[in-house]
């Protein structure tokens, strides 16, 4: 089976028969997949092979008749824990996925059918194989023979899932037309920081000046009354120098 064969053969196989998978096949399988690319060739993933139906009947029902290869990542080396942090990104994770495609492949080439699962019980794997809690399982890989004609699946156009850039002047044109919406966010993101602080701004003074002005009336009704006090003082004495004139 040539390549192109193998890719357009593949497909995610959700029933399988009750037919024994050679454990030769499997580690074909694996084997291959260890020839996929990794960052600074760290090669971070640990296959394990599941035949045993007894451990097998512990996983998802609906791929019970199939022999499981779980995906353990293994510890990034420091050269690509550097990369990880210089780029953001984590490269072991996208390393095992590609590791994990080879793996369909291959089995795809020796008549095997396949089933990447992303959702499975990672503490109950764990506990069944004796991998240690710190470590992480990525990926189940299901691999056996499938029990159903393979289902028809949509896929994205060619238009919509590619763009060709045929000239290194369009390249550039799109660069300046993004960098210049860069910058043009950049200053939408600047102005409308500037107007927000404006807007506390003007807030914190209207409650200042609305501060002041309760003081200056609380000043003003003090004021009042005082003098309102000093002129009843001033009334009263007045009026008891004009009775003692009267006497």
């Amino acid at each position: 089976m040539e390549l192109q064969e193998a890719i357009i053969a593949r497909y995610s196989c959700r029933s399988f028969t009750e037919r024994a998978i050679d454990s030769a096949l499997l580690k074909t399988c694996v084997e291959t997949a260890g020839l996929a690319p990794s960052a600074c060739n760290s090669q971070p993933w640990k296959f394990h092979i599941i035949q045993d139906p007894a451990m097998v009947a512990l996983t998802q029902p609906f791929t019970k008749h199939a022999a499981f290869i779980v995906v353990e990542e293994q510890k990034p080396v420091v050269s690509e824990r550097i990369v990880n942090r210089m780029k953001n990104q984590e490269f072991h994770q996208v390393d095992i996925g590609i590791a994990c495609a080879y793996l369909c492949l291959q089995a795809a080439e020796l008549g095997l059918d396949t089933c990447m699962i992303g959702y499975f019980h990672e503490k109950k794997i764990k506990e069944l194989l004796q991998i240690p809690d710190k470590k992480r399982i990525r990926l189940v890989i299901a691999v056996g023979y499938g029990s159903q004609q393979r289902r028809k699946t949509d896929r994205k156009t060619l238009q919509d899932s590619l763009t060709i850039h045929e000239s290194l002047k369009e390249i550039a044109s799109f660069y300046s037309i993004a960098v210049s919406l860069k910058g043009r966010m950049r200053m939408d993101i600047l102005a409308y920081c500037a107007v927000i602080g404006a807007l506390f701004l003007l807030a914190s003074i209207v409650d200042l000046l609305r501060s002041c002005l309760k003081e200056l009336r609380q000043i003003r009704d003090m004021l009042r009354t005082s003098q309102l006090v000093e002129l009843q003082k001033v009334m009263k004495e007045a009026g008891v120098e004009t009775e003692e004139a009267a006497e």
